[in-house]
């Protein structure tokens, strides 16, 4: 314990991570905001060939919130279809967003 006296540690807030269809033509990108409070803005480079066509957003106001037997969908993903795109996200604050991408 002794050794930890005085050591700060930064984490991030926001954790971003991709993958890629085996037929080479979806990308998915997660983003997990782990913020309690702030909306964070993300830029998202893709390949000029991937365009995002929907978003589906795992998000609800109180942090705390949970599903239980009484309340199975107390917090669910919504999915929405993206009809434009700017080269950014803003990830709602402790939520979790996935941009699915196709080729355009």
């Amino acid at each position: 314990q002794d050794d930890l006296e005085g050591v700060t540690r930064e984490v991030d807030y926001v954790d971003v991570s991709a993958s890629l269809s085996e037929s080479n033509d979806q990308i998915n990108v997660a983003m997990i905001n782990r913020h309690r409070d702030q909306s964070i803005e993300v830029d998202v480079v893709l390949p000029q060939w991937a365009k995002p066509q929907t978003v589906r957003t795992l998000y609800h106001d109180d942090p705390l919130a949970v599903n239980d037997f009484d309340s199975p969908d107390t917090v669910r993903f919504s999915t929405r279809p993206l009809t434009e795109w700017q080269g950014t996200w803003v990830c709602p604050p402790h939520s979790i967003t996935i941009l699915e991408c196709r080729r355009s």
